[in-house]
């Protein structure tokens, strides 16, 4: 009597782990993500650094170029992995810049496209992601 009740509950256990551990990744990733934000001294201090101006670009009649391929543009988000093509378009946010925003998360780096920087981890998986321009 108790056999098939005991081994009702064992399969469920077992049929349940999966869940489980697909769950604790989905939280893990999103910490991750949370614990490698772009800080808001650290975006001051990169905007101070880059000056782009929205307001005297238009002024001037200088258009934002667009270098990224059709389609990437929005994919330049947290959690998407930044493609080489991409990665070739970039430069390294300069090591004295990045001196100055202290210490930075293990396994990532500042990069810069266009008017962004973007925070990667090892596998260019996109962590943080700000606009250089201020708000116009």
């Amino acid at each position: 009597m108790f056999r098939p009740v005991l081994l009702g509950l064992a399969l469920a256990t077992f049929a349940a782990a999966p869940a489980i551990a697909a769950d604790a990744a989905k939280k893990e990733a999103k910490q991750e993500l949370r614990d490698n934000r772009i800080t808001k001294e650290e975006a001051k201090v990169l905007r101070a650094y880059y000056k782009f101006d929205r307001k005297a670009d238009k002024a001037a009649g200088v258009k934002e170029k667009n270098n990224l391929p059709d389609g990437w543009k929005k994919k330049l988000d947290k959690g998407w992995v930044l493609p080489a093509e991409i990665m070739s378009a970039s430069s390294p946010v300069p090591a004295d810049v990045v001196g100055k925003l202290g210490k930075q998360p293990s396994g990532t780096k500042l990069i810069q496209v266009e008017k962004r920087v973007i925070r990667i981890d090892g596998a260019n998986k996109i962590q943080d992601v700000i606009d250089l321009t201020p708000e116009a």
